[in-house]
């Protein structure tokens, strides 16, 4: 009589424990035949951010101090914004640009330090840092985006002809992804070579990694 009441309670233990797997999986996304579950497109900006968010929501999701930019270059138009702050990626940190009109959020770049400080740094510095940086971020872009849309790699050879290359726009290294929402450039070129005279120069490069807002008439095929 025990000897059953044992078999019995196995039985039911047993059978309580089929269930709970039935419910589980139950819960759980499945494909039917012949199909396949895709995954959620990734949204093109970078990390938490989204397009058209505001200042203070900007500064709240990626948990910095963000700044006006004093040092840029670049002239903007009356309508827009842009704040400066920096953010640890991997174990360096990097200057990241935020860019902002009256719609919102609507770019954003990460430089490497060299770079941003284009005018104290040597020209080979700044091309060293940006290939290290350009080799270190594009895995996870992979992982995060799948397959560039464009894929410009240069015959690289030496460092040192690939850096005298790409300071003489015969050469320059990027890859580009698109999403619904956004272009994405990771990117190691010149954007221009301000001289006084012979020896007194500043080179600046484009930025190392470009997030940019797709406006609602732009084409699919857009780079930065």
């Amino acid at each position: 009589m025990g000897k059953l009441k044992n078999v019995g309670l196995i039985l039911g233990v047993v059978f309580a424990l089929s269930l709970m797997a039935q419910e589980k999986a139950a819960d759980q996304p499945h494909s039917q035949s012949g199909q396949t579950i895709k995954k959620p497109k990734p949204y093109g900006c970078y990390k938490d951010l989204r397009w058209g968010i505001s200042f203070e929501d900007a500064q709240k999701s990626l948990g910095i101090k963000l700044e006006k930019d004093k040092n840029d270059s670049k002239k903007n138009d009356q309508d827009s914004l842009m704040y400066l702050g920096e953010v640890k990626i991997g174990q360096k940190n990097y200057p990241i640009q935020l860019f902002f009109d009256k719609e919102g959020l609507n770019k954003v770049w990460v430089r490497t330090h060299e770079s941003y400080d284009s005018d104290k740094v040597s020209d080979e510095d700044q091309l060293k840092s940006l290939i290290e940086a350009f080799d270190a971020f594009k895995p996870s872009l992979l992982e995060k985006f799948g397959k560039p849309t464009t894929d410009v790699i240069q015959d690289r050879g030496s460092d040192i002809n690939l850096q005298e290359n790409i300071l003489k726009r015969k050469a320059s290294i990027k890859s580009i992804w698109e999403t619904e929402e956004s272009t994405i450039a990771l990117q190691v070129e010149l954007e221009d070579r301000i001289c006084i005279d012979a020896n007194d120069c500043i080179t600046i490069f484009n930025p190392l990694l470009a997030y940019e807002k797709k406006n609602k008439n732009q084409s699919q095929k857009v780079e930065l």
